[in-house]
């Protein structure tokens, strides 16, 4: 009885890893209608492009938490420094993005003049702080939450091949914003997948890191002079 139940969950995990895609459509979406203006009405259709997909993705994250045969403390962690931990992380995973990206430039003999972070996504308003923090909560709930245990815990596999794993199909998660973002995410989804272990499976911890990151990428960079 075991192994069809386990093979629902790897098919319920693989049919809800990439609606994240969806996000950075509803973004793109959101964006023409905003520089198309069109009043009260277009502003609404904005929040809402902007709100109805990452609430969905949240919905199809928890779907699939619910159908995967999960066990044990995965939400608190054993003690609460890695919630100030998590919070460290989300800021030094920042770092380590524009640390790939200076180094993506240097690569390609390309001087650098500017740091730029979702370049693509230039909607900083306060619907779009909420969609970004709830596009994370969804995210850790999938790559963290559930493949990374399926793949150590259920399937057998070595923690660090299930990290690598999951940073991988994370990243390509991104693809969107192109293969500079692709491989900045897959490098941080490494850092998420360590955190998330060392918690002990302790999901609210990597979701806070998640968070921090979004959150400072839209709110604090830009008064840094980041954009």
């Amino acid at each position: 009885m075991s192994t069809p139940i386990l093979s629902l969950s790897v098919l319920v995990l693989l049919c809800a890893a990439f609606p994240s895609q969806l996000f950075r459509f509803s973004g793109q979406a959101g964006s023409r209608q905003q520089a198309a203006g069109g009043g009260r009405s277009s502003a609404v259709s904005v929040v809402g492009w902007q709100l109805v997909l990452p609430i969905g993705m949240l919905l199809i994250a928890g779907w699939a938490w619910y159908l995967a045969p999960l066990s044990g403390d995965l939400w608190m962690p054993s003690a609460g420094y890695w919630f100030a931990l998590a919070v460290a992380l989300g800021c030094v995973v920042i770092a380590v993005e524009i640390g790939v990206g200076a180094l993506w430039a240097k690569a390609q003999r390309r001087p650098v003049k500017a740091v730029a972070l979702h370049g693509r996504f230039a909607d900083r308003s306060a619907v779009a702080v909420v969609a970004v923090a709830l596009v994370a909560v969804a995210e850790e709930i999938i790559f963290r939450g559930i493949a990374i245990w399926l793949l150590a815990e259920r399937l057998g596999w070595l923690v660090p091949a299930a990290i690598v794993l999951t940073a991988v199909v994370y990243g390509l998660n991104h693809t969107y914003y192109g293969w500079l973002t692709v491989t900045q995410k897959i490098v941080t989804g490494v850092f998420y997948g360590v955190l998330y272990v060392l918690s002990g499976y302790a999901l609210l911890v990597v979701v806070l890191a998640h968070v921090v990151q979004n959150v400072a990428v839209l709110t604090i960079l830009p008064r840094l002079g980041v954009r």
